[in-house]
């Protein structure tokens, strides 16, 4: 993008902390992306004022704000005017934005597919894709699951199951298009700032935002009001919910089978079925490598072997002081 005017303003140094972030995944956003994961309180018209792009152009405004985040955004070929922001010299992210959204689009309609077959198993509250701001066409597709609190092992093997069967699990030498279930939570565990790192998670932060529901809003909702912390860090951030025609609904079939849950998965012997699940899994887990990436409870089953978090935030205190943020 243009050069942002270099003057020591929150807002200014908040852009560009942005910008640094992002650079790192070859995500260039938009305005309205921009100002969602800024570090500082600010209107949006107050940073359109500073984005060169709309200067004296109010139709931007409407473009940027009304824009579907679904949809592609408008690409004009010339950097001010292609509706992304990046650091200099990046003017190379544009192109690689049109090529990410096609391939997001196709991931997407995968996940759509596995949120569609995962709603019939019991215990599941919500399905979300997670991990999904820097696509490679090798990429698997990370989902974020929040189940029944009590149920988490027995789920667990259920939606496991379920995808293996319909072949889209991701296992062995099978990773591209295919669904990595690397994160369960329970529904009384919904507030994740315990498992940040610290004194700073700029990694998670953006993870939480860019995080995508696309089955249990309701549940999504509430994930969403037990993580209010992020806005401490992210003031402007909001729920990131996009058309609702884009979200798995349950059918008349998924309603009407889970009010027979309660005659075998939450009875007596569904609590049997959950130690057995338990027993099977965990001796599993327990050869897993520890650190921060793998966490194993009752309440939380995290699969990160490979956590990058402390290089991301290593690499954007690099970005920053590059650029003098």
């Amino acid at each position: 993008m243009d050069a942002i005017p270099e003057k020591n303003d929150d807002l200014r140094r908040a852009v560009r902390e942005v910008l640094c972030f992002l650079d790192i995944f070859d995500y260039p956003p938009t305005a309205l992306e921009l100002w969602r994961l800024l570090g500082v309180k600010a209107e949006l018209v107050e940073l359109l004022k500073i984005l060169p792009l709309y200067k004296g152009e109010l139709e931007g405004v409407d473009r940027c704000f009304g824009q579907d985040p679904t949809q592609p955004p408008l690409v004009k070929g010339r950097s001010q005017n292609s509706g992304f922001y990046f650091l200099p010299g990046r003017e190379e992210l544009i192109a690689k934005r049109s090529e990410f959204f096609h391939l997001a689009e196709k991931k997407y309609r995968i996940a759509r597919r596995a949120a569609d077959i995962l709603k019939f198993v019991p215990g599941i509250k919500m399905v979300a894709v997670c991990n999904n701001f820097y696509y490679k066409p090798e990429s698997d597709i990370d989902f974020f699951i929040i189940v029944k609190k009590g149920r988490l092992w027995l789920t667990r093997f259920l939606a496991t199951a379920a995808l293996h069967f319909f072949r889209l699990r991701r296992h062995g030498s099978k990773i591209a298009d295919r669904i990595c279930l690397s994160f369960y939570i329970t529904d009384d565990n919904l507030n994740l700032e315990e498992i940040t790192l610290k004194p700073d998670d700029p990694y998670f932060n953006y993870w939480l935002a860019f995080l995508q529901p696309i089955y249990g809003l309701d549940a999504y909702r509430r994930f969403w009001e037990a993580n209010f912390w992020l806005k401490e860090r992210m003031p402007n951030v909001f729920p990131n919910i996009t058309n609702r025609t884009k979200i798995v609904e349950d059918s008349w079939l998924s309603v009407f089978l889970k009010r027979f849950d309660f005659w075998w998965f939450d009875s007596f012997f569904g609590g049997k079925l959950e130690e057995l699940a338990k027993k099977i899994q965990f001796s599993r887990m327990s050869k897993k490598p520890s650190g921060s990436g793998v966490v194993i409870s009752d309440k939380i089953l995290k699969f990160h072997e490979n956590d990058r978090r402390s290089e991301f935030r290593e690499k954007l205190k690099e970005k920053k002081e590059k650029i003098n943020v």
